[in-house]
């Protein structure tokens, strides 16, 4: 038996194309979150997703891929308040002082 060489990578994407991948795709998401957050609080929900797109500062194809529509969108909004609240909710709480722990 003779020892073979190692063969040579596929071209393509590798393993770490969609970890990179992921990545930006979650930044992506966090900036398209908090951006609508903003126009919501600053103007109501007669913001359009095109509008939310320019300022996070990614094309409405990104947004859309993600959030088929607004209401999609404003749910996104929705649970990301919620899942901070519940985060600072459960620090206070394994605070000495839960109050002012979440009060601060």
């Amino acid at each position: 038996m003779t020892e073979r060489e190692p063969e040579p990578p596929l071209p393509g994407p590798g393993p770490t194309d969609n970890v990179l991948r992921r990545a930006d795709a979650l930044r992506n998401h966090e900036r398209v979150v908090a951006a609508a957050r903003e126009l919501f609080a600053a103007r109501g929900l007669d913001v359009t997703v095109p509008e939310v797109a320019a300022r996070a500062g990614v094309g409405r194809a990104t947004v859309y891929r993600s959030y088929p529509s607004k209401e999609e969108l404003v749910l996104a909004v929705a649970r990301d308040g919620f899942r901070s609240l519940q985060a600072r909710t459960l620090a206070a709480l394994a605070a000495d002082d839960a109050y002012r722990a979440l009060s601060d």
